[in-house]
């Protein structure tokens, strides 16, 4: 499998997994001991460690703000090849009722080994946290933006 297709493979099983909340169906898709690293956002920063941690996390993540929220995705690039992984850029767009949208950019590197996801890495562009702060204040203060 191509780096290529390991990436649309995870991006669909995610996407399905958002909409039934059938996590086990991601777990395959993980080595054992991958690494997860969110960096640049101030906000939610972490580093986890194993494939139930990452999936905990991710879990957490997604009840605690994606799904609280109507959510739109948005490329902002085609995701590129390396030799062993793929790096993609994207925006996801929160609403909540009448608020605006709100956009979280970032850069996702994903490294596989034998199809499976060894390290991902998600990149948050600059600036994050203070275009967070009045939107969470007065749209989502019941919300968690955390992994962890």
């Amino acid at each position: 499998m191509t780096p290529i297709e390991s990436f649309a493979a995870y991006f669909r099983a995610f996407e399905a997994t958002y909409r039934d909340d059938e996590w086990s169906r991601l777990e395959r898709l993980f080595t054992p001991d991958a690494v997860y690293h969110v960096v640049g956002s101030e906000l939610f920063d972490c580093s986890l460690r194993g494939r139930d941690a990452i999936l905990a996390g991710l879990r957490k993540f997604v009840d605690g703000f994606d799904r609280k929220c109507e959510r739109r995705l948005e490329a902002i690039e085609a995701p590129v090849a390396g030799a062993t992984g793929v790096r993609f850029r994207g925006t996801a767009w929160y609403r909540r009722g009448a608020s605006p949208e709100f956009g979280i950019e970032l850069e996702e590197q994903i490294e596989f080994v034998d199809g499976q996801i060894v390290r991902m890495i998600d990149i948050y562009a600059p600036g994050l946290a203070a275009r967070a702060a009045g939107w969470m204040e007065r749209w989502g203060a019941d919300l968690e933006l955390s992994y962890g």
